[in-house]
């Protein structure tokens, strides 16, 4: 089922939670939609885990976002 809203009715804006002293662990967080992701939570206050198989992209993550090398599918 498709809603079709006209432009005026639909929901806009942005979210903003708050994730002070929250842990969040982003696998796949080195590059794409995962760093994105990282970003964002670390923006909304949460510490931020990035794990990826990229071990050489490490050094491209903003400071507060910690990194670990890692694959979680093993």
């Amino acid at each position: 089922m498709r809603l079709n809203l006209p432009m005026k009715n639909r929901p806009h804006g942005q979210v903003r939670f708050d994730n002070q002293d929250r842990v969040v662990l982003v696998s796949g967080g080195a590059s794409g939609i995962g760093l994105a992701i990282c970003q964002q939570f670390s923006q909304s206050g949460a510490h931020v885990l990035c794990m990826d198989v990229d071990g050489q992209r490490a050094g491209a993550l903003p400071k507060p976002i910690e990194f670990f090398c890692g694959d979680t599918s093993r």
